[in-house]
């Protein structure tokens, strides 16, 4: 009976956020309003289309756990491929300690391999991360309403296809936005 539970706010909770960093905080910074309102206006836009936002949850959450197989792999992969060259030089070093004494050994090779490790783990999660980052951002604006305070292209957030708008524009043109950042660019 308990874990049923835990599982419904689990998915909920996932759900909200999820909703949350996708929808919310975009529209926080397009529009320049707090957490609240930007609730608000993410419910006007939900309510107006039910069915678009249910098939982007379950599209996302498969999308995601198949992202999140894929990208285990590669990690595993690279963690195994970058482990080589350590478990070579840990035999080298073990051969010519003859004392065995492992903690030395470990002590002295995990922490490079950290060090190598975690930046090529974390450059393996950037298109993932980049991909859904984006993909959100092109169905929210395919679900605001047509005319809205979004639609005027110098201050349109979010591009049409066919535009010549790329990834690297939008991060440009997300921290443009906003009061507080309004005269911050990103390098390309």
């Amino acid at each position: 009976m308990f874990i049923p539970f835990i599982l419904v706010a689990a998915l909920l909770f996932g759900i909200i956020f999820l909703l949350t960093n996708d929808f919310v905080v975009p529209i926080m910074i397009h529009e320049d309003c707090g957490i609240i309102e930007g609730w608000r206006r993410l419910f006007g836009m939900i309510s107006a289309n039910v069915w678009q936002t249910v098939v982007y949850v379950v599209t996302r959450l498969v999308l995601g756990l198949i992202a999140a197989i894929v990208q285990a792999v590669l990690v595993i992969l690279a963690l195994l491929i970058i482990a080589i060259p350590f478990v070579l030089i840990g035999i080298v070093l073990l051969a010519a300690l003859q004392a065995g004494n492992y903690v030395l050994l470990l002590t002295l090779l995990i922490p490079p391999y950290l060090v190598i490790a975690i930046p090529v783990a974390l450059l393996i999660a950037v298109p993932f991360v980049t991909f859904f980052r984006y993909y959100g951002l092109l169905v929210l604006e395919g679900a605001r309403p047509p005319g809205g305070a979004a639609s005027s292209p110098p201050n349109n957030l979010f591009f049409r296809p066919g535009t010549k708008a790329t990834a690297f524009s939008s991060v440009s043109l997300i921290v443009s936005q906003g009061s507080p950042l309004k005269r911050k660019t990103l390098p390309l």
